[in-house]
């Protein structure tokens, strides 16, 4: 290409620039300048017609002239909202970056116009995005696609986000110290006689610090094109891992580093079962606790199903339905005797299992809180363009004794 042909491809593709420049910035503000002046017009009409009523307006035209008013309104919103999406748009691209993409697109185009074989040349602005099946409502085949994803269930209460909380430092083990029952006792005496021995006992006790954590993969492709994705994934899985450290808070074994769950069987007290109805049961397990032990009752769990039932009780001359004595429900909250019981499906089902305690009885100890990363470092990874997520996190769980925690079932005793 000579200096004059490149010259001559210079002044033109500078034409074609500032040509079509000034008419997108005209045409936007142009658009502006008219919504806003046709608004004014129509506010400025409906004040003449108020100031030519005066007082005497009545209801009927007060109303009208609120339904004009509300009108006016919306239209003043519409075109406020269609100039933020202008703005939106050119925040995306610059009108130079998509004319220099069409220019590149239709190069032969651009040299014919440039050579004078060809009398017009018509360049297509593209913004450019993501083209997923979220961004429109159908396609050229009929099918119509709904935002979102439906999940599975999840768990609408955590044991572990209820009992009582706190954060620690580094380390693999946590130490404290507990009350154990002693010897001898406080008693009355005669003058000049040896006094009555006791002891306090203490005794230093530690959990580990144990971790909870997964992984999985997903390709990039699933990632960028299936609407709601990733809004997906942080939901599902911090529910899949609350639903595991639900069931360490309760059941752990305390071994196969699993955490020492609070209903495991020398963290507990067994309310013996019986035939009483299922109430009884509960007042039972909160009597338990605040009677034979002295224990404040100040949390309980039930499964739905029991939780549920307490609001089918029947008054037996009337039939109405009605809320067993000692029962209250205040503010989505179900009270029994005043201690607050929560739902929750991570209690055994088929054991009936319940539970009444103490939330100062033991403590969720967060390490390093649940967190969920992306890696792509992975030679699998490269190759066959996935992304592996973990999700991650290192708990500890405190037992402060074995009786600040009662647990009963709603199932009938098994005949031995």
């Amino acid at each position: 290409m000579t200096e004059e042909e490149k010259k001559a491809q210079e002044e033109a593709l500078a034409l074609v620039s500032k040509t079509a420049k000034e008419e997108a910035e005209k045409v936007a503000k142009t658009f502006e300048e008219a919504g806003e002046k046709r608004v004014k017009e129509l506010q400025d009409q409906l004040e003449e017609v108020k100031k030519s009523q005066g007082d005497s307006i009545n209801e009927v035209v007060a109303k009208e002239i609120k339904v004009v008013q509300d009108r006016i309104d919306r239209l003043s919103a519409d075109y406020k909202k269609r100039a933020q999406i202008q703005e939106d748009h050119k925040k995306l691209e610059t009108v130079e970056s998509l004319i220099a993409k069409a220019v590149e697109e239709n190069h032969d185009n651009v040299e014919k116009f440039i050579r004078k074989e060809s009398k017009s040349l018509v360049l297509e602005l593209k913004a450019v995005g993501d083209i997923t099946t979220g961004s429109v409502d159908g396609d050229n085949y009929g099918r119509i696609t709904q935002g979102g994803i439906h999940y599975l269930q999840n768990r609408k209460a955590y044991v572990s986000d209820l009992i009582s909380q706190g954060v620690i430092g580094p380390g693999n083990d946590y130490y404290f110290m507990r009350e154990i029952p002693g010897e001898g006792t406080i008693a009355p005496h005669q003058e000049g006689e040896i006094k009555s021995q006791f002891d306090l006992r203490l005794e230093e006790a530690n959990v580990p610090v144990e971790t909870i954590a997964g992984w999985t993969r997903a390709t990039r492709k699933a990632m960028q094109n299936i609407p709601g994705f990733m809004s997906w994934l942080q939901v599902r899985i911090p529910d899949l891992f609350k639903k595991v450290l639900d069931f360490n808070v309760l059941y752990g074994t305390g071994t196969n580093n699993q955490l020492k769950g609070i209903l495991h069987a020398d963290n507990h007290i067994e309310l013996p079962n019986s035939n009483e109805p299922f109430i009884e049961k509960l007042m039972d397990a909160i009597t338990l606790l605040e009677d034979d032990h002295e224990r404040d009752a100040n949390l309980g769990f039930l499964r739905p199903v029991q939780y549920n039932s307490l609001f089918k009780n029947k008054a037996d001359g009337s039939g109405e339905y009605d809320l067993p004595a000692g029962v209250t429900f205040v503010n989505g909250v179900l009270y029994v005797l005043g201690v607050p019981f929560y739902k929750t499906t991570a209690l055994n089902k088929a054991n009936g299992d319940f539970v009444v305690g103490d939330r100062n009885g033991a403590q969720l100890l967060t390490q390093n809180p649940m967190r969920i990363e992306l890696f792509e470092q992975d030679r699998d990874n490269v190759i066959r363009n996935l992304v592996t997520v973990r999700v991650e996190g290192e708990y500890a769980l405190p037992v402060y004794g074995n009786d600040f925690f009662v647990k009963g079932t709603s199932n009938a005793p098994v005949t031995p």
